[in-house]
């Protein structure tokens, strides 16, 4: 079944492709920590003018940790929505329906810090997680074998959408290139009147683009086939209930030539036999299955497993068989975790906590790294130019940290990235005080450390613990960030006031060069190629 009832003849791979750029879509607008560093300044320069508007003042720092301390819940509200429903769109559309909900809802919220925090934080942060966690789920069905490229291609999705926010943001709130005028604290404010007439406007605008992005977005992933196992280029082996059901009445045993054995096919409903042992041969292989008896048939869909189209001759129906050429072979495939389970595996705390202290590198330096650099660069237009750019090399480069960690393991490329974070932190933060264009370049070095984490969020928990658990594990391991979100917006403003910028940008590099060693004792974790299981 197609978009709305109609099937489109496309080609496999065709479709698998245009379910993945669904996916994109509908997750770019999930990047509110990467694009809020350069929207900062605006916010916070709209209610220092406004101060004596508001009722209740709370520092916008707030609205980027809402979101990120709030992304776990909705990812496990992802895999309560997914297990009620049986259907990850259902939850993908809720996902979305509150990501866009949550945008436009802030153009009337904007007058309150709190009403703001509820809208484009607490209720973004939700559907963020929701709409980060299926996706991903999805994009490993797709593509099972290649897990690392499309986790690779989905994170240029919210790698995209921060290009796209700071040139809009830029050329609808400061088109003339106002300087900041005001220095509180040591952080500086936009006070142009103009400027700030400006910033409620922007979001009613971003909210009907990110509409549209995500509307387009959910009607690609209804490309998808629902045989699964057909899109992962495998066939499909049923036993014809017409004919098994009579045999099975009649023999304890029974041998199905390669004449019947196999046949794709796309039903959508199962008859269980008798316990019986059946001898199935194929071309390059014979396997034994058993199934359980039961008279009737059963109208559900059944869960196939499937075969290599190559082992078998395309012949009547048969019964659904594993697609090993080798029962007793060690199949190369993840330990499925519960989450209780991975809750009592020390490799989980410890990457638990690696990515705890990469979410303080990642905090410092998405949310303060343009406010930092106003101190000494106080041109608007640069350091937008900077985010920009580092944005799109960051959408580039992050389907190469996919495929490097396909080829050698998740492991490796995150410690390479732990030691980048550090040493581009500390060279950001030194450039800045002694050669400020060199600050321009690590900022945007560092926008691909710190966020090519992102891919390792999603691939750790799959390749570690299993797809089975994936949106509520994911979850777990996202709420590493807690702490910092909690605690940064109250501590990194204090301390910027007391001791200044520099200490605060190398807690960054500090944070980092812990989860480095940390890093190094991790256990491997390779990515692995998917099996199919006898049902």
């Amino acid at each position: 079944m197609g978009i709305l009832g109609f099937d489109f003849r496309l080609p496999d791979m065709v479709r698998k492709y245009f379910v993945l750029i669904g996916c994109v879509l509908l997750i770019m607008p999930v990047s509110v920590s990467v694009y809020f560093g350069n929207f900062y300044i605006y916010i916070s320069s709209y209610y220092y003018v406004n101060a004596s508007k508001v009722t209740v003042w709370i520092d916008p720092l707030w609205l980027s940790s809402a979101f990120k301390i709030l992304q776990p819940i909705g990812m496990v509200l992802a895999g309560f929505v997914e297990k009620r429903t049986k259907n990850l769109n259902t939850g993908i559309a809720l996902g979305a329906f509150l990501q866009s909900s949550s945008v436009v809802l802030s153009y009337w919220a904007i007058d309150e810090p709190l009403a703001l925090l509820m809208t484009f934080g607490i209720l973004q942060g939700i559907a963020g997680g929701i709409l980060l966690a299926l996706p991903y789920k999805k994009a490993s069905q797709v593509f099972p074998e290649k897990r690392g490229l499309a986790f690779g291609i989905l994170s240029t999705g919210p790698g995209s959408f921060p290009l796209l926010h700071m040139v809009l943001s830029y050329y609808l709130i400061n088109p003339d290139n106002k300087a900041t005028d005001v220095e509180i604290g040591n952080i500086r404010y936009f006070t142009d009147a103009d400027l700030i007439n400006r910033v409620p406007s922007f979001f009613f605008k971003i909210g009907l683009f990110t509409t549209a992005l995500q509307v387009v977005g959910f009607l690609l992933i209804l490309l998808q086939r629902h045989d699964l196992s057909k899109e992962n280029s495998q066939s499909t082996v049923l036993l014809d209930k017409s004919d098994s059901a009579d045999d099975c009445e009649k023999n304890d045993s029974k041998t199905v030539s390669n004449d019947s054995c196999c046949e794709l096919t796309n039903s959508k409903s199962c008859v269980n036999v008798k316990k019986t042992e059946y001898l199935v041969t194929c071309e390059k292989s014979t396997h034994s299955i058993e199934m359980d008896k039961t008279e009737d048939v059963l109208k559900e869909e059944c869960q196939i497993s499937s075969i290599k189209e190559s082992d078998c001759s395309q012949a009547g129906n048969g019964v659904i068989v594993e697609g090993e050429e080798s029962s007793d072979e060690e199949v190369d495939e993840p330990k499925d975790f519960t989450t209780k389970e991975m809750l009592m595996s020390c490799s989980f705390w410890k990457t638990w906590l690696i990515f705890a202290l990469l979410g303080h590198t990642f905090f410092i330096h998405l949310n303060l790294y343009k406010q930092f650099g106003l101190t000494v660069i106080n041109d608007d237009n640069l350091l937008v130019m900077a985010g920009t750019i580092s944005s799109f090399v960051l959408m580039l480069f992050r389907p190469v940290v996919g495929i490097m960690s396909d080829k050698f393991g998740m492991k490796p490329i995150l410690v390479i990235t732990c030691a980048c974070a550090n040493v581009f932190m500390t060279m950001m933060t030194i450039s800045l005080y002694t050669f400020p264009p060199m600050y321009i370049v690590f900022v945007g070095l560092e926008f691909y450390a710190v966020s090519a984490v992102k891919v390792f969020y999603y691939m750790a928990p799959m390749i570690m613990f299993g797809p089975t658990h994936f949106a509520t594990n994911v979850g777990l391991m996202s709420s590493s960030q807690w702490i910092t979100f909690f605690v940064g917006p109250v501590i990194a403003p204090a301390l910027i006031k007391s001791v200044g910028w520099a200490y605060v940008m190398m807690s960054g590099a500090a944070a980092a060069a812990v989860a480095f060693f940390l890093g190094v004792s991790l256990p491997e974790a390779k990515a692995k190629k998917s099996s199919t299981k006898l049902q």
